[in-house]
């Protein structure tokens, strides 16, 4: 995992540009392409990283259109270059909002999902850092604050204090090694 760093409200974390990663330019999975994500998501996958074959990985997406954002991270190890870091609340249920009620406007109640501050959402952080972690992900992370209920300056430093939380390294050993000696 690549060394938490301070910005402007310490809420940046070193970012490598796209020259040092390889990449001409990403694709995420965004609210323009969920019907092919719905048909086929390695099909997709296959047809969005068609640009040296880097993705953007992007959980708070994920969420909404219903994919797994830790399954992402394990099927696509070898063509994420960037990690975006916002969080999604789905408030699906009852029959009365749906995926599709992002025509309402941000932080109305009635839409089926809303994007949050990172750590007040459904994203599974801990689950996604550890997979990042398995593959050996050493790239940038980056903190995009989205929140209509939360004023910024608050919202921004929060979400990255919660980050940091998931800024560990994996052990050099099996966890089980140390009792044989």
């Amino acid at each position: 995992m690549p060394e938490v760093a301070g910005g402007a409200l310490g809420a940046a974390l070193p970012l490598t540009s796209g020259d040092e990663a390889g990449a001409d330019a990403g694709a995420d999975l965004d609210e323009d392409q969920v019907v092919d994500v719905v048909v086929d998501q390695h099909g997709y996958g296959e047809r969005s990283l068609h640009v040296r074959g880097h993705v953007v990985a992007v959980p708070s997406h994920m969420m909404w259109q219903d994919l797994d954002p830790v399954a992402f991270i394990t099927d696509f190890a070898d063509r994420i270059y960037h990690v975006d870091c916002k969080d999604t609340r789905m408030r699906l249920g009852g029959g009365r909002n749906g995926v599709l009620s992002s025509h309402l406007p941000w932080g109305d109640p009635r839409r089926g999902w809303d994007f949050v501050s990172t750590g007040r959402g459904d994203v599974p952080w801990e689950d996604s850092f550890r997979a990042l972690a398995a593959i050996g992900y050493d790239g940038p992370i980056s903190v995009e604050w989205e929140d209509a209920g939360m004023d910024r300056l608050h919202g921004a430093p929060e979400a990255l204090a919660f980050l940091r939380r998931f800024d560990f390294d994996p052990p050099a050993a099996a966890f089980d090694a140390a009792f044989s000696s």
